[in-house]
């Protein structure tokens, strides 16, 4: 994960110290315990102290006391996020920036130093949520999954979510999960979707054929043309996930929900903004993401990966 924040923001920060707000905890241990996070920053000209000073006050603060390379400096944070590939990317800013705007249409949080506080207790209040699937009183419909945005890219890992039965359809679950993050997300993103696919050996033509006439109207749906669909086999990924920029949704029944029947399964969705989350979501996306190279690389035979 990429974090960029100006000097401003950080000399905010250090005069704020406030252990007992939840979210400021979360963003200082984002800073200096999450695993696997480039921070970058940039001198800005709302800064009131020497920006090395805050710098060498922060590395302190967060026990880097031997760490140059913790923090990476750069001259400006617009020009070198929009030079670098988007994933679950953060901004931290002493203020507002014009720029916000198109950097989270690119999959990017941002966030100021007035509302960071707010905007992360409200995701944490919308987006950490549980859903008792054995509630023999609760009806499920898919707007009662809520995703959080920004969202440009979707791994959905569910071994039966293209396979049609009768209690089952495709159009009843996966068709309208997709209609439902469209709905909360304006702009288009990519999916990757990890199922089992159905393979006919003795004819490439005929599964292609298949696979494609159930893909083709995701792409009506998404707006995208930007469709993996990677099998699974060999490797057995058994719970069912969505994974989105910041977001973790699992359900070990799996996301084929409609006709909803109880069952003793339950839909747990977090964010990032908690580490075992974040741990657990770069564990995951690295484990899709060797499959596939692997599938890719070493099996090139049709039904290894289908790119619509």
């Amino acid at each position: 994960m990429k974090v960029y924040l100006d000097t401003a923001f950080l000399e905010a920060f250090e005069n704020d110290i406030d252990t007992n707000n939840q979210s400021y905890k979360i963003v200082f241990d984002i800073l200096t315990k999450y695993p696997q996070v480039k921070i970058y920053s940039a001198i800005s000209d709302e800064t009131h102290e020497n920006p090395y000073s805050i710098k060498n006050k922060f590395q302190t603060l967060a026990g880097y006391y031997a760490a140059g390379d913790h923090i990476i400096e750069i001259e400006n944070i617009e020009q070198t996020l929009l030079s670098n590939q988007f994933d679950a990317d953060l901004i931290f800013m002493r203020n507002e920036k014009p720029w916000f705007t198109d950097a989270q249409k690119n999959g990017v949080l941002c966030f100021s130093f007035d509302n960071y506080k707010d905007k992360i207790s409200k995701i944490l209040d919308d987006y950490h949520y549980k859903i008792d699937l054995t509630d023999q009183e609760y009806s499920f419909n898919w707007g009662k999954l809520k995703f959080l945005n920004p969202l440009n890219h979707l791994i959905i890992g569910d071994n039966y979510i293209l396979i049609d039965a009768i209690n089952r359809k495709k159009e009843e679950n996966l068709f309208k999960l997709l209609q439902e993050i469209k709905h909360c997300n304006n702009d288009d993103f990519s999916i990757d979707i990890y199922t089992i696919v159905q393979e006919d050996k003795h004819d490439k033509n005929y599964s292609l054929n298949q696979l494609e006439n159930k893909v083709i109207p995701l792409r009506n749906i998404c707006s995208t043309n930007i469709i993996n669909i990677i099998s699974v086999k060999p490797i057995d990924f058994h719970d069912r996930v969505i994974i989105s920029n910041f977001q973790l949704i699992e359900c070990g029944k799996g996301f084929n929900l409609i006709p909803h029947k109880p069952s003793n399964s339950q839909i747990i969705s977090s964010t990032i903004f908690e580490l075992y989350t974040y741990k657990r979501m770069l564990n995951l996306k690295k484990a899709y993401s060797n499959h596939y190279e692997k599938m890719k690389t070493n099996n090139p035979y049709f039904t290894t990966i289908y790119k619509v």
